[in-house]
Formats: structure tokens, C-alpha cells, sequence
């Protein structure tokens, strides 16, 4: 048998994870949560990166609420065990169906610098495997580049360069992805700015000649971030000249 999830006979010929594991996903102690979690990563890495569940849909129904779980080792081994299972996933047809929902969930714990890293790397492996750049870098966008927070901005933008060395098949659109970053060169944050001219130069080459004809158009290197803008301008107390000294 292919081994893959989408095929039954595999599922016949391999020990199937204790149901109960998946249960022990709602523990209410994060210890338990981790628990459970460091078992199924080891689990899937016993079996060849096979994700051996029987129920595909229950299991991702108690995975995604414990990607925004109030604990950091919760969300940390969450989100490593979507990054172990993705390989596999791509294999048939469940990849387009159950990751959807959780992605949105990835990018925003890059807010977290705790969880940053597996977050990013999960993200690259998404796109390593499916090629939809466009998906992530919407989302991306959405979540990241347009936050209220400048240094999540700053972390999305510094991160898209690395989405782009995921591609490994020619005729993905970077649109998307470029237009967002273009979005952010009049960002109030200068290191912002800095970054998103830093990003466009450095995928430029890593695109077709449409994109870097268009990232040339923006004279980059022409370029310096505006002076931010202070928290706090005061006014002197104006007073009039006296007699004496006009």
C-alpha cells in the first residue's frame, strides 16, 4: 500500500493511535494537553510520518482549538504537529480540506516570538507542498503585515522572502505576496520600511521578469524611510516680545 492517509488499506495493515488520545487533548491541565501532543508527534514520527488516526476530521476538530490555547507549550507542540503531518497530508486530498481553517491561526501566533519560529516553519511547509503561496500570503497580509503591532508587521516582512525559496515549481503567482509587501514601504515604523525594501530586493531575483520589472520601477535603492513620528510633539509657551526688547 502507498501508506498514505487518503488510502483504507492502510489504515487495515498499521496500528491505528489509542482513540483515547485524542480525548486527552481537552485535559484541563495544559501538562496533559502537552502530553497528549508529545505522544501523537511521536506517534506520527514512529510510523514514517504516517498520521494514523481513524478519524481525520475528529482529529483536526480537537487539534485547531489547542492552536490558540491560552498555553505557550501548548500552541508550541500544536502547531510542530501540524508542521510533522503536512508531508503526509499532501499525499491525498486532505490537505486543501482541513488546513484551511487552521492556517489563519498559524499566522497569528508569529505575534508570539515563543511560538514564532514553528509557526513560520509550518507555513514553509504548507507552501513547500502545495505551492499556494498566494493563500499564505493573503493571510499574511490580513494577519500580519497590516497588524497594529509594529513588530508583527516587521516579522511578516522579514519572513515572506523565506515563503518565496519554498517554491519549488515555476508559474506560481507572486502577486499577492509582492503587493503586500509594496504596501508596507509607506509604513509609519522605519524599520518597517527598511525590512519591506530589504524583502523586495532580495526575492526580486527569485521572480519572473514581469515582477522585477515592476520591483525595479520602484527604485528601491532610491529609497530612505521617513523619520518616525514622536509620541509626543509640545508647543512652547508663546509670549510676547517686551517693550525692551523690540
Amino acid at each position: 500500500p502507498s501508506g498514505t492517509v487518503s488510502d483504507p488499506t492502510w489504515y487495515r495493515e498499521a496500528s491505528l493511535m489509542d482513540p483515547a488520545l485524542l480525548d486527552r487533548l481537552q485535559d484541563k491541565q495544559p501538562e496533559g494537553r502537552v502530553a497528549a501532543l508529545e505522544k501523537l508527534r511521536a506517534s506520527v514520527r514512529d510510523n514514517n510520518g504516517h498520521f494514523l488516526v481513524g478519524n481525520l476530521k475528529k482529529a483536526f476538530q480537537s487539534i485547531e482549538p489547542l492552536i490558540s490555547d491560552s498555553n505557550t507549550r501548548v500552541r508550541q507542540q500544536c502547531t510542530s504537529l501540524l508542521c510533522d503531518i503536512i508531508p503526509e497530508l499532501a499525499k491525498g486530498d486532505e490537505l486543501e480540506v482541513y488546513m484551511p481553517s487552521v492556517l489563519p491561526l498559524v499566522v497569528k501566533n508569529m505575534r508570539s516570538v515563543d511560538v514564532r519560529d514553528v509557526s513560520e516553519s509550518t507555513l514553509k511547509m504548507f507552501v513547500k507542498h502545495t505551492g499556494n503561496l498566494g493563500a499564505v500570503a493573503l493571510l499574511l497580509q490580513e494577519h500580519g503585515t497590516r497588524s497594529d503591532n509594529s513588530e508583527m508587521r516587521c516579522a511578516a516582512v522579514k519572513f515572506m522572502p523565506l515563503l518565496v525559496q519554498q517554491v519549488d515549481k515555476g508559474g506560481v503567482d507572486s502577486r499577492l505576496l509582492v503587493l503586500a509587501l509594496v504596501e508596507r514601504l509607506e509604513d509609519p515604523d522605519p524599520a518597517v520600511v527598511t525590512a519591506t525594501i530589504k524583502a523586495l530586493l532580495g526575492i526580486r531575483g527569485m521572480l519572473g521578469e514581469t515582477a522585477r520589472k515592476y520591483i525595479d520601477s520602484l527604485k528601491l535603492n532610491e529609497r530612505k524611510p521617513l523619520p518616525s513620528v514622536p509620541q509626543c510633539m509640545t508647543c512652547l509657551l508663546y509670549t510676547s516680545p517686551s517693550p525692551r526688547d523690540s
